[in-house]
């Protein structure tokens, strides 16, 4: 395909007409003149478009199908000749040209004032040796009024092939509903060349108007005078209506999306255009911009054309229109929408600036990612950059070789995902993906990508990144052009592929609640710093039981499911690929004699049965709740208080584990019982939900014991998750009336649990019944309660220490050391031991007056040594 503009600034009065003409002609009847055969066998199945009057702007499209001699290398050029049209003022200044067929080229097209002539070549290669030609001519049609059957002539450059053909300039029927302002009104309804009037409201006020002599039955008005909202009628000279239509103003609006925008780096922007109508054509013009650089800014578009003095977008529908001011001054621009058949237009005015250079870089240099898990390859971007191209791997050296092209960039920083586990693989999932770009492994089914034998190897692979796609500038497939690609990187890296880690696998509790709203590695985080997670080897029934498990190298496999939630991709893996499996299996020092071990079936679990979170290598496998259904144990003999598990992950994959004669492709299983399967374990047990009160022992009996005052506590133990939650109820028996509760009593880590209240109201020797509501327990936990005698020898201690009568009752248990008459002199030290009697006070009335004498007796024999 080729493309010539050619510009004309003489101004024509029927500029289109003339491009119509042209591209009718090749639509004519042939006639054959003279003896020499023509190259083209045949022209057939023309489509010409007609174009409209008076439009500031427009584009027609002419179709034939050509056809050449079979494996005959020939050309023929096509004259049309446009005297007539010119003579009429219709000059055309630009045309593109193409066709549908590799073999089949229109190699160009050259106008002049008074032709148009279009080369077609064949190369004679076997294949298909016809085509479908199009050609554009673009006009300017401003001051050209309808036609009917404007006539052209056409032939080939030796005269075998002539013919003429017509095409008209068309307004808008006066039959229609409506016509918009500035538009031409036409009637080819009239009697031969009569006159015809333009009568406003006929029948009502029969306003004239206008009047014209039609021509051979075709007469018309224009519209850009009249008034909008009215209607008008044509009236034939015996004063009978032919038909009527309503004139309508058209609305349109045309508005930059942005008020700024670079001209390098992100250099693109839209201009939203708006219009009371379906589709139109609009025309564009801006002072300071020459058209080459509105071609420039609006030539990404399909329905893009050159003008003499601007830019046609044909077929516009309301929305945006794209725009790309890539070196452009910088400057302010307004520019001018014209909507090229009515009186309709608007502006719009844009800033450019001068922006930076467009660029992208490798966030670090170097990724390491372990065999089979997903390398996260962050890349960052300047000046805009919307499209960059990432090699990985030197084929020569690595025996591998990806060519990955981005598009579409939409943050200034984003990552590539890069599989390791799929790497090789041929059309078996997404080996390449990002959520802020497009990325596409262009090279998938070439030999350098797919024709490795299993998972990728442990190894480094260097990176490549340039801006710009592969296929802007190279071909797939040429290693030279790869080459040049690698030499001419803007950004060089390396990819480390590691050794995967295996380690163990750890066990820890929640509650359900607590459980269900883990969904990443922070949310795990925050819960073991919460101490809501605890690691366990005991779950009791209703609690969560998550599975920590150490490896990495899966993260590939497990996204080469395709399933986007974690836990209905590791669900794939067990039921469907039968690759993975969770075994959880009775001990046998807890299993009944003569019964099978208890064993979870992993084929009936369900997607909300279990939660996963992967990274950092480590694998969380949650279960909100230790499955207890019969349909989830075989046999449906499902746990019990006391029983013990071993649970362990199996990993059967051939590629994973590169063994098998079936490595190729993902999820190919190998005998579980293989030693090569990769399995990680542990043990729990299970037991009914509990939990018991704090006592102590009152005259033989167990009590809950508080005391008559405020800020009472009431404690206790439970073998439930740290951070559930439950009540704790007091209800007051007999003579005492009271009931008192704490809600949202929380397990800590250490499972204990407290619950404080106010007893100042209530009486000694009530008695109450404590109770554990909520907290799904197997039987509420309950015992009796007592309100006991206040703890108030305390205060009486520390008065008694201050006179001489309360110090002298116990000297006699050590009456050698009182004898001494000095006891009274080093009481400035006795201070030393006051925190030791208060903190013993605390715990067991009347001893802290012991500890206060002994301390004080101390305190003598330490002055009388002195003295000595």
């Amino acid at each position: 395909m080729t493309k010539k503009n050619t510009d004309y600034r003489t101004k024509g009065q029927a500029v289109f007409l003339a491009a119509l003409m042209v591209l009718s002609m090749v639509a004519v009847p042939m006639a054959f003149a003279g003896g020499a055969a023509a190259a083209a066998d045949d022209v057939s199945s023309v489509d010409v478009d007609d174009v409209k009057a008076g439009a500031s702007a427009d584009a027609q499209e002419v179709t034939f199908d050509i056809e050449f001699e079979n494996d005959v290398e020939d050309s023929d050029t096509i004259e049309f000749d446009l005297s007539a049209a010119v003579d009429a003022g219709a000059v055309p200044f630009a045309a593109d040209a193409s066709t549908d067929n590799d073999n089949i080229t229109v190699s160009s097209v050259d106008i002049d004032e008074d032709n148009v002539s279009a080369e077609i070549d064949y190369n004679g290669e076997d294949g298909e040796n016809s085509a479908e030609v199009t050609l554009t001519l673009t006009h300017d049609l401003s001051d050209v009024d309808p036609a009917l059957g404007v006539p052209v002539d056409f032939s080939n450059d030796d005269n075998s092939i002539t013919g003429s053909t017509t095409f008209d300039v068309v307004g808008v029927d006066i039959g229609q509903t409506r016509a918009y302002q500035g538009q031409f009104i036409t009637t080819d309804q009239a009697d031969g060349d009569e006159e015809i009037e333009l009568i406003r409201d006929f029948d009502d006020d029969n306003d004239f108007i206008d009047v014209t002599n039609a021509d051979d039955g075709f007469a018309f008005f224009a519209t850009d005078d009249l008034e909008t909202s009215e209607t008008y009628s044509f009236v034939n000279a015996s004063g009978d209506e032919i038909d009527n239509i309503q004139i309508t103003a058209n609305r349109f609006s045309a508005d930059w999306n942005d008020d700024s925008v670079d001209n390098q780096g992100e250099t693109t922007t839209s201009v939203e255009l708006d219009a009371n109508r379906g589709t139109y054509d609009v025309h564009v013009t801006a002072e300071g911009l020459d058209n080459d650089d509105l071609d420039d800014i609006f030539g990404g578009n399909s329905e893009a054309f050159q003008t003499e003095d601007g830019i046609l977008l044909e077929s516009v529908n309301d929305g945006d229109f794209d725009a790309d001011f890539d070196d452009i001054d910088a400057g302010d621009y307004e520019f001018e929408f014209d909507m090229t058949d009515t009186v309709a237009d608007a502006s719009s005015t844009i800033t450019v600036e001068d922006g930076e250079d467009a660029d992208v870089e490798f966030v670090e240099d170097t990724v390491d990612v372990a065999q089979g898990d997903i390398a996260e390859i962050d890349v960052t971007v300047e000046g805009g950059q919307e499209t960059a191209t990432l090699i990985i791997g030197e084929f020569d050296e690595d025996g591998y070789q990806a060519i990955i092209e981005i598009d579409d960039i939409d943050e200034s920083e984003f990552t590539i995902e890069f599989n390791t586990y799929l790497a090789g693989t041929d059309g078996e999932g997404d080996i390449v993906s990002s959520e802020d770009a497009e990325v596409t492994l262009v090279n998938e089914d070439q030999t350098e990508q797919n024709d490795i034998d299993g998972i990728l190897d442990v190894d480094d692979y260097d990176m490549y990144l340039n801006s710009g796609l592969f296929q802007d500038d190279y071909t797939i497939g040429d290693d030279d052009d790869v080459e040049d690609f690698i030499d001419d990187a803007d950004e060089v890296g390396a990819l480390f592929v590691n050794d995967r880690n295996v380690g163990g696998m750890n066990l820890w509790t929640a509650s359900a609640d607590n459980a269900g709203d883990i969904e990443d590695a922070d949310d795990i985080a925050d819960a073991i710093d919460a101490g809501s997670l605890t690691e366990t080897d005991t779950i009791a029934f209703g609690d969560a039981l998550v599975h920590q498990i150490e490896l990495d190298g899966i993260g590939g496999f497990i996204a080469a499911t395709e399933e986007e939630d974690l836990d209905e991709a590791l669900l794939s893996l067990i039921q469907d690929e039968e690759v993975v499996d969770i075994v959880v299996e009775q001990t046998d020092e807890t299993r009944q004699a003569n019964r099978q071990a208890k064993t979870l079936n992993t084929s009936t679990l369900e997607a909300s049965d279990l939660e996963v979170v992967y990274e950092g290598g480590e694998l969380f496998v949650i279960f909100p709740e230790l499955p207890t259904d019969e349909d989830n144990w075989d046999r449906e003999r499902t746990p019990a208080d006391g029983d013990e598990f071993t649970v362990d992950l199996e990993v059967t994959d051939q590629r994973i584990l590169e063994v098998g004669d079936s490595q190729d492709t993902p999820f190919n299983t190998i005998d579980t019982d293989d030693e090569d399967a990769l399995m990680i374990g542990s043990e729990f047990g299970v037991a009914d939900r509990d939990a018991e009160f704090d006592v102590e022992d009152i005259d033989g009996d167990d009590y809950v014991t508080v005391e008559a005052e405020e800020d009472q506590e009431v404690t206790g133990t439970s073998n439930i998750a740290p951070g559930s939650e439950f009540n704790v109820r007091l209800n007051g028996e007999g003579d005492a009336r009271f009931v008192k509760t704490v809600n949202d009593v929380v397990v800590q880590p250490d499972g204990t649990f407290s619950a404080t209240f106010d007893f100042s109201d209530e009486s000694v020797d009530d008695e109450f019944r404590a109770q554990i509501r909520q907290g799904s327990f197997d039987e509420r936990p309950s015992a009796d309660g007592l309100v006991v005698d206040a703890d108030v020898e305390e205060t009486e201690t520390e008065e008694e220490t201050e006179t001489p009568e309360e110090t002298e009752e116990p000297t006699e248990t050590e009456e050698p050391e009182t004898e001494e008459p000095e006891t009274e002199e080093p009481e400035t030290e006795a201070p030393a031991d006051d925190d030791g009697d208060d903190e013993t006070g605390d715990d067991t009335p009347g001893f802290g007056v012991i500890v206060a004498l002994v301390a004080l007796i101390g305190a003598a024999m330490l002055a009388v040594r002195r003295q000595n």
